[in-house]
C-alpha cells in the first residue's frame, strides 16, 4: 500500500447552471480573389442555419456560425465547396 498524502487543492468548486439550445445562421468565409474580370456574387450555405447547445451564459452571447475558408482564388464561375465549421462568433 502507498503511503497517504495530502493533495491541494483538498476540494474542486463546481457550478452549474441551466443548458440553451438555439439556432444561428451560417457565415462562409470567402479566401482569396476571383480571376480578373470577375467578382464574387451571391454566397449561400447548405445549412443555412446549425443547431448550438450548451451551457445558458455561453450560447446567448454566439451570434454565427463561421465556416473554414473556402478558396475563389482564380475563379471564373460557380465554386462549390464542403467546408467544416469552425469557429462560433460571438456577439
Amino acid at each position: 500500500m502507498l503511503p497517504s498524502s495530502s493533495v491541494t487543492p483538498a476540494a474542486v468548486p463546481l457550478t452549474f447552471e441551466p443548458s440553451l439550445s438555439r439556432t444561428v445562421p451560417v457565415v462562409p468565409v470567402v479566401d482569396g480573389e476571383p480571376a480578373s474580370g470577375y467578382r464574387v456574387g451571391r454566397i449561400l450555405s447548405t445549412p443555412e442555419q446549425v443547431a448550438i447547445a450548451g451551457p445558458n451564459s455561453h450560447v446567448v452571447g454566439i451570434a454565427s456560425a463561421t465556416t473554414e475558408p473556402i478558396s475563389v482564388a482564380g475563379a471564373t464561375g460557380p465554386v462549390t465547396d464542403a467546408a467544416h465549421m469552425i469557429r462560433l462568433s460571438k456577439r
